[in-house]
Parts: C-alpha cells; structure tokens; sequence
C-alpha cells in the first residue's frame, strides 16, 4: 500500500529557491554588468530616461567635433590671413620707399618687381586656401553654418561668411604699380585700404572662433553633467550590490542545507513507517 508523507521542509525549499534563485541571477548580471539597470525589465522608467539622455549627449558630442570642426576652419582663415598681412605690409614698405625722390627710374623698376611678385604671391595663397575643398577667400565658399547645438535651434548655429573674395583684384590693388613716384604715393593708400579690409576680416574671425570655443566650453560642461546624469540613473553601487549578492548566497547556501536535512527526515519517516 502506497504511502503519501507531504515534506512540508521540501516544498517550502522548492518555493524558496523558486524566489532566490532569479533574484541572484539578476544580482550577478549587474555585477559582470556593472549596471544598476542592465536591461528594461529591471526598471522600465530608469532604462527610457537613460535612453532619452544617451540619445542628447550622443548629439551634444557630435556638436562639440562639429565646434573643433568650425575653429579649425577659422583657425586656417585667419592663418592665411596673417601671412597676407606681412606680404601686404612689405608691398606698402616698397610703396613708400619708392615714393621718395632721391631713387632713379632703374631703382623703381626693381623694387616694382618685388612689387609684383609679392601680389602675385598674395594672390596665390588667398586663392588657393581652402579648408575641406570648401574656399575660404575666392568669395565661392559661401555661408558656413557650425551646428554648435545638439537639436535642431536656430540659435545653435554659428555662421561663418565666406562670400567675400580678399583677393587684388577685388580689393582693388590689382593695377597699382610703383614704377613711378605718383604711382608708389597712389599705391601705398590703397594698400592702407587692403590692410583695412584684411584686419576687419581677421577682427570677425576672431570674434567667431571665440564665439564657438565659449560654445564648446558651455556644451562640454553640459555633456558632462549629462554623463554625471546617465550614471547616477544605471550605473551599479559595487559596495552595495556585493552585500546583496552575499546575502542570496548565504540563503542559497542555507537552502541547500535545508534540502539535505529535509531529505534525510522524508528517509527517516520512510524508514519507520516501513519498519
């Protein structure tokens, strides 16, 4: 005749372990993890923020190279400018030198050549500065918008114009020539007019670049706050989780313990009933 013991010791065991078992799972998977939250279930509304936040400063990084990106590019305008300011300001020092009378015809003639191969010159390098194969003072490259910002805000664009060409001919010292006393006089007051229209230019390059460095500052400290954020919401307490994780496998250990004694009555009972 069959005999029915209900093990009360063995099914309080098999629910027990049913609760501990997963809960050290999950214990686990944040420790290897190192995250509080390794995935939605774990909490739902922390995963979506984190998500939400993890999607902002992936922009906000974006618009920190686009910024790097823009200084660059002022960096080498106003570069190619200061190079065109000495081959100008040499141009300006023959101007006035052979705009004295007591230099010949012969002089004037080679200090003209200098002259012309110092513009010659000029005109190269404006004509041929570019930064990306965009042109920086041919007057093609156009606006420049520097997405500064990581949405899409009017404000979180910084322009920088390149429509107007700096080279001679557009300045207007493309027929200055100082073979002739008048002319050296006529040549260094149009030269004062280039060195103008250059340190005006250099002026709004360099009020641009500290424009986008004081953006990049304020966006950096942004993405860093953003980061601070992100990790508050999912990153793991080592400390904390480790004591949670010693405490399921003590009970884990406990309930093993358990089983083992509950085995040993459920054989004890068998033994006298049988008996």
């Amino acid at each position: 005749m069959p005999n029915y013991i209900s093990n009360v010791s063995a099914l309080s065991f098999v629910q027990q372990h049913g609760k501990i078992t997963p809960a050290l799972n999950k214990s686990i998977q944040k420790i290897s993890t190192g995250l509080r939250v390794p995935n939605a279930a774990t909490d739902s509304a922390a995963m979506a923020i984190f998500k939400k936040l993890e999607a902002e400063d992936v922009s906000f990084q974006q618009a920190l190279r686009n910024t790097n990106d823009g200084v660059s590019m002022v960096q080498t305008a106003e570069g190619t400018l200061d190079s065109a300011s000495q081959l100008v300001t040499r141009m300006r020092d023959l101007s006035v030198q052979a705009s004295n009378g007591t230099y010949s015809q012969e002089d004037r003639n080679i200090m003209n050549t200098e002259f012309n191969q110092l513009r010659d010159e000029y005109d190269r390098i404006t004509g041929s500065a570019e930064f990306n194969d965009v042109p920086l003072f041919t007057g093609t490259g156009g606006n420049v918008n520097i997405q500064i910002g990581g949405d899409a805000d009017p404000s979180n664009v910084v322009g920088i114009d390149l429509t107007n060409a700096m080279d001679s001919n557009s300045l207007a010292f493309c027929g200055a020539s100082i073979d002739s006393q008048a002319g050296a006089t006529s040549a260094v007051r149009d030269l004062d007019s280039v060195l103008d229209a250059i340190n005006t230019r250099r002026s709004d390059l360099g009020a641009t670049q500290n424009r986008l460095l004081s953006s990049y500052d304020n966006v950096s400290t942004y993405s860093e706050n953003l980061s601070a954020t992100q990790s508050n919401l999912v990153d793991l307490d080592y400390a904390l989780e480790s004591s949670v994780n010693s405490q399921f496998l003590l009970r884990q250990k406990a309930l093993q313990a358990t089983q083992i004694q509950a085995k040993k009555m459920s054989q004890t009972a068998m033994a006298f009933i049988s008996g």
